[in-house]
């Protein structure tokens, strides 16, 4: 019968001289008959089936289009794509487990197991689902433990009585204990006790609760972060200044700079320049009759003043102007003397 491995040809003929070509040739046939089934080695507990193309056998451990009828199958892994198992028989698969990606089924002989199930798309669902709000679509009546709502005040109306014609009530337990109702609460209430906590500001409280009447007392210190200073002692001249690492205020004193002296009292700070000063360039402008020399002009300044006038000198107001000395008068080494007759008078006229 022709087969897809070896066709026997007509060598040899009957009773007919052999021929080594011929006899070679008839061996590689039979060689490529042989190389279209799969190796043994490395292919144990495998099957084997055709290849995608049609031409030859290769050693699987996957099956697909298999269809058994009346069959067994113990211990076997199915895997791969385009897998389909119908028509299994009751009982057939019982105590079975079949995984389905990373769906695993437990088969009993009373009822079927699913775990790591990611999605179930069914209109009925008998059985018990676990899992977070996400895994379930649509909406939940009232009837299945649900709001029949898709908003939180669809699910309030739903469930709670009808809020038309119950304003300003409020809801309580009725009197059989079966259902919630409204109802109208009269009066103003009395409160019966009070008290009063510091919480993280800081302060502490003394005196509570008051029932009746009483004095709650405050103490302690108001914290930075709710808006006190977190401080309660202080030294001469201390300040408040923001610190932004503890995001609070810390106390603190002013530090002196070069050339400055500040001196801490009873509620004040003193701010002082110290010491006196440095010369630093020291010049003379000749004017009005006067003129002079600087020594040492940046360090130690010496100043000498002089005058290019001789003679005897008178003011105006303003500069130093010369005096001429009339006739009958001399003024010798600031001695002003008459040069004529040694009786008789002297008389000065104009302006010294």
């Amino acid at each position: 019968m022709p087969n897809s491995y070896y066709n026997h040809s007509t060598y040899p003929t009957p009773n007919s001289p052999g021929s080594s070509a011929s006899l070679r040739n008839e061996l590689n046939l039979i060689t490529a008959g042989f190389a279209l089934l799969p190796t043994l080695t490395g292919n144990a507990n495998k099957l084997a089936t055709v290849n995608s193309t049609g031409t030859a056998l290769i050693a699987s451990s996957s099956v697909q289009g298999l269809t058994i009828n009346s069959s067994t199958i113990l211990g076997t892994t199915i895997n791969g794509s385009l897998n389909t198992i119908t028509n299994i028989g009751p009982g057939s698969l019982t105590s079975s487990t079949v995984t389905i990606g990373s769906t695993s089924i437990a088969l009993g002989a009373t009822s079927t197991t699913l775990a790591g199930l990611t999605s179930v798309t069914s209109s009925s669902f008998v059985g018990t689902l676990t899992g977070t709000a996400t895994n379930v679509s649509g909406i939940v009546g009232i009837a299945n433990g649900g709001t029949g709502a898709t908003t939180a005040l669809g699910a309030r109306t739903a469930v709670l009585p009808t809020f038309s014609g119950n304003n300003g009530k409020v809801v309580v337990v009725n009197s059989t204990g079966t259902d919630i109702e409204y109802t109208t609460i009269s009066g103003t209430g009395t409160v019966t006790s009070v008290d009063v906590s510091g919480g993280t500001t800081g302060l502490t409280t003394s005196g509570g609760p008051v029932i009746n009447s009483g004095v709650i007392t405050l103490a302690g210190t108001l914290a930075a972060t709710n808006g006190g200073t977190g401080q309660s002692t202080y030294t001469d001249g201390q300040l408040l200044i923001g610190n932004s690492l503890t995001g609070g205020l810390t106390k603190a004193t002013l530090t002196a700079g070069s050339g400055v002296t500040i001196t801490n009292t009873n509620g004040a700070i003193s701010i002082a320049a110290a010491g006196t000063g440095t010369v630093t360039d020291v010049s003379i402008v000749s004017a009005n009759g006067l003129a002079g020399t600087v020594a040492n002009p940046t360090t130690s300044a010496a100043v000498t003043l002089s005058t290019t006038i001789t003679g005897l000198l008178r003011g105006d107001g303003t500069s130093l102007l010369s005096t001429t000395i009339g006739a009958g008068l001399s003024f010798i080494a600031g001695t002003l003397a008459a040069t004529g007759p040694s009786t008789g008078k002297v008389y000065f006229m104009g302006q010294f």
